[in-house]
């Protein structure tokens, strides 16, 4: 008997599994999480923006956090408004970014807000880019991790942050940590750029200065300034705007985060939602977060896993599936015969005709004609009509009569379909044609026609294919 192919999979699967059990165990990494320190959109705690995200969704504006800014044309709304990109404390900027950004600050109808004071993650130049872009005139963030910047910006941990923006009538003070200086006009040399910086005590934001708006300056305590090129008030933030959308730029993003967003009251959230409403210009916005601006932290978890694991899992499922049956047993207890009838019935439908049982050398005879569905050669017996008789049975018999009067058989008719146009008479061309599609189909048959025949759903089949041998054995006369 030649392998089936079936079998060589089921010997296959098994030398899989025996050689699984015998393999080693192996360790399996697990990396995932994000930064807790990072400002991110999807991080929830003190440091992230997800209470942002939350805020502005909830004073209706559209927000996506993607990926990157190459995926923002296909995540956009059908009319979105006006774009509002928010980068608040990036981790980094990378090239392709970088250049992605600025594409998108050319375009009309876009604004973006800068908001960080650790300057040594992100390009000073970007700032200058954007502000030339959008306001017409230059912008300069320092480098704090520079002297003297580093100074200032650590004379800052205990400042106050006073923010006015133009059009809005309100002026907000909150307090704040560490400030970086946002200084109106181009690079220069520290000493005057710190000039350019300071801030008289008697103006308040927004002021007007070198092309743009002063919209924050930072007040430090009076103990705080005693260095001479320190100021107790400098410009910490920018803005400009126009019909093609907004710039806003603060050298703080710690009130953008959870820890301050969320706190009790709403003077953060209210700073907050007058920033991004001076961004969308009075219409209809949709911000954007951009993921990759954000460092993921890896946490590495080793595991020993063994093949043998998944043969547990599936121990375990059937333990539970038996739970449910034996439950639904204990409810139902005459469900106990339809259950095992039914189980019984698929088993036997499912083994193959070669591997069933051959109890006596009289029921081979007759497996002979009840043998797979095949159509054979040579004279074959004719079967008197009945019910009683499978459709392969009346198959071999059809075939034998067709032989003996028509000089061919239903496997020639069934490779050459020509041959159907040499019977004259065409009751009986009709009655070949019908036979050869019920055996055609008989020869298809797999697990389901199987298990038709053995809870006896074929009988009509049978019953057709018996009186179609009937009739051509009497056309014939054959019979």
């Amino acid at each position: 008997m030649r392998l089936r192919a079936s079998y060589v999979a089921l010997i296959m699967i098994v030398i899989a599994l025996n050689a699984a059990l015998e393999a080693v165990p192996k360790d399996v990494v697990i990396s995932t999480g994000f930064n807790p320190l990072s400002a991110s959109p999807r991080n929830p705690g003190p440091y992230g923006t997800s209470d942002l995200v939350a805020l502005l969704r909830s004073e209706g504006f559209k927000v996506l956090v993607v990926a990157s800014l190459q995926d923002l044309p296909y995540a956009l709304p059908d009319r979105p408004g006006r774009l509002v990109i928010s980068v608040i404390a990036p981790d980094r900027i990378s090239p392709s970014e970088r250049e992605a950004l600025l594409r998108l600050a050319r375009q009309g109808n876009v604004s973006i807000l800068v908001a960080t004071e650790n300057t040594e993650n992100i390009s000073t130049s970007i700032v200058e880019d954007l502000s030339l872009i959008k306001c017409g005139a230059p912008v300069f963030l320092p480098a704090v991790s520079a002297a003297p910047y580093r100074i200032l910006y650590n004379a800052t941990g205990d400042s106050a942050l006073v923010v006015g923006l133009p059009g809005e009538g309100r002026v907000d003070v909150v307090a704040t940590g560490y400030v970086a200086p946002v200084i109106p006009g181009p690079p220069r040399a520290a000493t005057e750029a710190l000039q350019a910086a300071r801030l008289p005590p008697q103006l308040v934001p927004p002021i007007r200065r070198g092309g743009v708006y002063v919209v924050a300056e930072a007040v430090l305590p009076a103990s705080a300034a005693s260095e001479p090129f320190v100021p107790q008030r400098f410009t910490a933030g920018i803005a400009c705007g126009g019909d093609g959308g907004a710039l806003v730029v603060i050298g703080d993003s710690t009130i953008f985060t959870n820890m301050l967003i969320g706190s009790s009251g709403r003077r953060y959230a209210d700073l907050a939602l007058s920033i991004y409403r001076y961004l969308a210009g009075g219409r209809r916005a949709t911000v954007v977060f951009i993921a990759d601006l954000y460092s993921s932290k890896s946490y590495s978890l080793a595991l020993k896993f063994h093949p043998s694991m998944l043969l547990t899992a599936a121990a375990l499922k059937y333990k539970s599936l038996e739970a449910t049956l034996a439950s639904y047993l204990a409810l139902h207890p005459a469900g106990a015969l339809g259950v095992l009838a039914g189980l019984s019935l698929a088993a036997y439908a499912a083994i193959p005709r070669e591997l069933r049982a051959r109890p006596s050398r009289r029921w081979r005879r007759r497996r002979r004609l009840k043998g797979p569905p095949a159509f054979i050669g040579g004279g074959a017996p004719a079967l008197p009509p009945g019910p009683r008789y499978s459709v392969e049975e009346v198959c071999v018999a059809a075939d034998g009569i067709l032989r003996s009067h028509l000089g061919f058989g239903l496997a020639e008719a069934y490779s050459r379909p020509t041959l159907l146009d040499t019977i004259r008479d065409p009751e009986i061309r009709s009655l070949v044609a019908e036979l050869l599609g019920l055996c055609a189909e008989a020869r298809r048959g797999g697990l389901w026609r199987r298990l038709a025949g053995a809870l006896g759903l074929d009988k009509s089949k049978r019953m057709r294919a018996s009186r179609l041998l009937e009739m051509l054995a009497s056309r014939l006369g054959a019979g």
